[in-house]
């Protein structure tokens, strides 16, 4: 019998010891949520991104949270629904968007509080030419245009989000300084792309016929007379290796700098790494941002990739010094 007492009592202990810690480890994650991807990564339930890497991206998620909170209270209506659109105050400024869509300006505020598409060294320097596939209101335009560049190419097919973007910039885009490109730009047409099924743009806007323009970045730095594109972000969903397919060229001549949304299944993550390692093996990433997958996996949804050359300049033959 007193065997059987000892046992239990051990059991008990055991049972008390784990429940302890287990306790502890809810309340360590409910104070600092990171801590939580950061086990996850510890077990290697992070396929892509490496554990230090992977961590710091989850800390990144939490900021932005927090971030969400302060943009938030610094939030303010300047001028209620008028036409279908609003203009609101916010921490980084005026911005006008499509009434009642004040959520995703908070966030795409809040993101450039953080940094999430930026990181050091800077992802845009002065006198950068950037493209913004993705640009919705302009979020990202003006801190691109903040940090320095020169031009900022906007591709956004949402008719709304044009109309705040010719609203939100009418001085820069009279400068030169913001071009709204008129069309859609991914690596192959998808079926469909009429003015009946795809209405996005507004008539001056659209081909003959009532198309709706198409192109490539690589086309697209040939149709403004670009001489180089240094940075690419991608937000659009769904839609990235599309776009990449669509700056082979650019990416294997000029290796810009790319900042990509990898959130959606159709954006995986291992095969653009693949595509753009063919393209240009000098390209580095890293995860700028990672979250928690149904299946407890770490996984980026920001990833950055910066080039440290190009293939040809990497394998030119270096020349000799003038008289030598």
């Amino acid at each position: 019998m007193q065997i059987v007492q000892q046992i239990v009592l051990r059991l008990l202990q055991a049972f008390i010891v784990v429940g302890s810690v287990v306790i502890a480890a809810a309340v360590a994650v409910w104070i600092y949520p990171p801590l939580f991807p950061w086990g996850l990564v510890q077990m290697d339930r992070s396929p892509y991104c490496a554990r230090d890497e992977a961590y710091r991206a989850s800390e990144r998620r939490y900021e932005l949270v927090q971030a969400i909170y302060g943009v938030q209270s610094g939030m303010r209506l300047l001028e209620p629904n008028t036409e279908g659109y609003e203009l609101w105050h916010t921490p980084q400024g005026q911005f006008w968007i499509p009434a009642g869509d004040v959520g995703a300006l908070t966030v795409q505020v809040a993101e450039q509080q953080v940094d999430l598409y930026a990181g050091g060294p800077a992802f845009v320097k002065a006198g950068d030419v950037v493209v913004d596939h993705g640009a919705g209101v302009g979020a990202y335009v003006r801190q691109a245009l903040t940090a320095g560049a020169g031009k900022v190419v906007a591709v956004e097919t949402d008719l709304e989000n044009r109309e705040c973007l010719r609203r939100n910039f009418k001085d820069a885009i009279g400068l030169g300084n913001v071009v709204m490109y008129p069309g859609a730009v991914e690596g192959e047409q998808a079926k469909g792309f009429s003015a009946t099924v795809y209405p996005i743009f507004l008539e001056s806007e659209k081909e003959p016929g009532g198309a709706i323009p198409y192109s490539k970045i690589d086309l697209l730095a040939l149709e403004l007379k670009l001489d180089r594109i240094d940075a690419i972000k991608i937000s659009s969903r769904g839609v990235i290796l599309r776009v990449l397919d669509s700056a082979r060229d650019t990416i294997r001549n000029q290796g810009p700098r790319l900042a990509l949304s990898t959130e959606e299944i159709e954006d995986d993550e291992v095969e653009i790494s693949k595509r753009l390692a063919a393209l240009n093996p000098l390209y580095q990433r890293e995860c700028r941002v990672c979250g928690i997958d149904g299946e407890y996996i770490v996984n980026p949804d920001i990833v950055l990739f910066r080039s440290l050359g190009t293939p040809r300049t990497a394998s030119a033959p270096a020349t000799s010094p003038a008289g030598s």
